[in-house]
């Protein structure tokens, strides 16, 4: 039984119920595309696409030691410097470890694709290969952050992802690059163990609990549920971006005192914002983005430049995956991280994978 009544869809064409609320998430899609454009369009230069590159995979390497350092001396503190809030559970920088894990997603797998060249008899000069030896460094560094950081959905695609890559690089590579990659598969079955005896354990046990009832009986089942609802009264056009958090919650169960802010699937929250429309137009560009990366793989596999390009494209497929059970895109951060590696992803093969 709902609570208070459900507010009716509108009469006559509109955008939003919240205007002010879609009018400033315009100005940040607008961001995000200029955004995308800029760094494909610089990305034209292999060497600038390099420094990007290198930038990018110093950062993550900072901001996973900043987590597990964070962790390890100060786990009640954010970031040294303050006691974590109340009902929270951050790491490193994040508020939410989920948001933290989002990172290491794109990450690690890029990384570690990257790093795998090593094993390769052309794996050209001394500085390209202490890079890549670097770059597996800094994959091994950034999966263990995200285990700490005991997001569920962001180890699973993690590990399926690694997996992938160091399978492929058993697959092709010579004698001595199965020795160097056996190697990864026993730290990265040392990391799962330890996964599974540490905080991710915790987790993984109160999701089996909570999840082992009725669809009503957890969380995101009942924000799911209501949602629904909501969809069949603004099935056209949405409720508008930025709505979300204004009329949900006269859809949610009489008592529900949760603050829904977000539903924790964007897909479902985008078809909620903005309708069948939306939903068609995103669906529409995923596809075309799709073909254009299958382009880039189709002609990575030709020049022998296969596992950088797959773990670029795997971290965006972790993400967006995460993304059906949690709200990593409404994050700044994150969407724009997202929205950088996309432009790189989508760039001609010799303006955005160094020759290995």
């Amino acid at each position: 039984m709902l609570g208070s009544p459900a507010p009716s869809p509108p009469r006559r064409f509109t955008l939003s119920l919240f205007p002010a609320a879609t009018l400033e998430r315009a100005f940040w899609y607008t961001a995000l595309l200029l955004a995308f454009l800029v760094v494909h369009r610089r990305t034209v230069d292999e060497r600038r696409a390099g420094l990007y590159r290198a930038t990018l995979f110093v950062s993550f390497g900072l901001l996973a030691a900043v987590g597990i350092l964070n962790r390890v001396t100060a786990p009640d503190r954010l970031l040294w410097l303050r006691d974590v809030p109340p009902l929270s559970r951050p790491f490193g920088p994040y508020v939410n470890p989920s948001h933290f894990a989002g990172v290491m997603e794109l990450a690690v797998p890029w990384m570690l694709g990257y790093g795998l060249v090593l094993t390769s008899h052309r794996a050209g000069t001394e500085a390209r290969r202490l890079g890549r030896v670097l770059a597996l460094a800094g994959a091994a560094l950034g999966a263990v952050a995200a285990f700490l950081a005991a997001s569920k959905m962001g180890a699973l695609t993690i590990g399926l992802g690694s997996a992938a890559l160091i399978a492929l690089a058993l697959a092709t590579g010579r004698r001595h690059t199965r020795t160097i990659v056996g190697g990864s598969v026993l730290v990265a079955a040392a990391l799962s163990a330890a996964a599974l005896i540490g905080p991710l354990r915790e987790r993984v046990a109160d999701f089996t609990a909570v999840h082992s009832g009725a669809m009503s009986q957890n969380v995101r089942g009942l924000a799911w549920s209501a949602g629904s609802l909501m969809g069949a009264d603004f099935r056209l056009m949405g409720s508008g971006f930025g709505a979300f958090g204004e009329v949900f919650p006269a859809y949610l169960p009489r008592g529900e005192a949760d603050n829904w802010l977000q539903l924790h699937n964007d897909y479902f929250e985008l078809y909620l914002a903005g309708g069948l429309i939306a939903s068609v137009l995103a669906a529409w560009l995923a596809v075309a983005f799709a073909a254009r990366v299958a382009r880039v793989v189709r002609v990575a596999v030709e020049s022998g430049r296969l596992l950088p390009v797959l773990g670029l494209v795997f971290g965006l497929i972790a993400l967006a995956s995460h993304e059906f059970v949690d709200f990593n895109l409404q994050i700044p951060a994150n969407a724009l991280l997202f929205v950088v590696i996309a432009a790189m992803a989508v760039s001609p093969l010799s303006r955005s994978v160094e020759e290995p």
